[in-house]
């Protein structure tokens, strides 16, 4: 690790004041919480030359959001790193309500790279920047939602362990390449590993609820079916079968 390495974990050991989950310590970078670690190794890990993310670019990020009065939640694996185990992402995934879009590219002027119905992607100051529309009412429960994290003494606002287990399982049943999907598969059992005192059957029925409600083919729900005995079977293997979905009464 280079000295400017070494002067990012010093600031954030200076500034972070949110408590970590005992489980999550012997991942975490001296000093930092878990979202810091993420961010600080998306800094010092470079691709073509450049770090896949600047700190205070995220921070510029959401500070910006919030002094604009945007609602907004980090998901993703920033977020996942948050709730979980701290690793590399390569960039920033954030969800508002599908009102503030319009003044997402007015906030950012000039980053604007390309988009879909489903997101916007920005280039701000080098870090990729995803901007997702918060439309169906899950969505927006992900933004009403968030609970609070912090980088380097600043808010953050993280969408909640349950709503970004429902975010990872549409994900992940979503997902055209394999390794895509079982990265998504191993967000979900970090998820629920490290929060296993916390996920209640109630939770669990919230984010099956949801999934099944936005099955709209025979084709659809047999997919949905499939995945939520995938999570199941990762809840009996977590000695979390008391939480289990009940599918034999659907």
């Amino acid at each position: 690790m280079s000295l400017g390495d070494a002067s990012i974990i010093k600031h954030m050991a200076e500034h972070s004041s949110v408590p970590v989950l005992p489980a999550q310590v012997e991942y975490l970078l001296p000093g930092c919480n878990a979202l810091e670690t993420s961010l600080v190794l998306g800094q010092c890990w470079t691709h073509n030359g450049k770090p896949y993310m600047l700190i205070d670019t995220v921070k510029y990020v959401l500070e910006t959001l919030d002094k604009n009065q945007v609602p907004y939640a980090v998901i993703g694996g920033l977020a996942v790193s948050h709730h979980a185990v701290p690793r590399l992402t390569q960039d920033v995934d954030l969800i508002v309500p599908a009102e503030s879009m319009g003044r997402i590219r007015s906030l950012f002027p000039n980053c604007y790279q390309r988009g879909t119905a489903v997101v916007e992607v920005y280039d701000i100051d080098g870090t990729r920047v995803d901007f997702l529309p918060a439309k169906l009412r899950y969505e927006r429960e992900v933004v009403a939602h968030a609970v609070p994290g912090a980088i380097g003494g600043i808010l953050a606002k993280i969408a909640s362990v349950r709503d970004l287990l429902l975010l990872k399982m549409f994900s992940a049943g979503s997902r055209p390449v394999l390794g895509d999907r079982k990265q998504d598969e191993a967000d979900i059992t970090r998820l629920l590993e490290i929060n296993m005192e916390n996920i209640t059957p109630e939770q669990i029925r919230y984010i099956a609820d949801r999934m099944l409600e936005l099955c709209f083919t025979a084709e659809d729900r047999a997919r949905t079916v499939s995945q939520l005995h995938w999570l199941n079977d990762i809840l009996v293997q977590l000695n979390m079968a008391d939480r289990c979905y009940p599918l034999d009464k659907k």
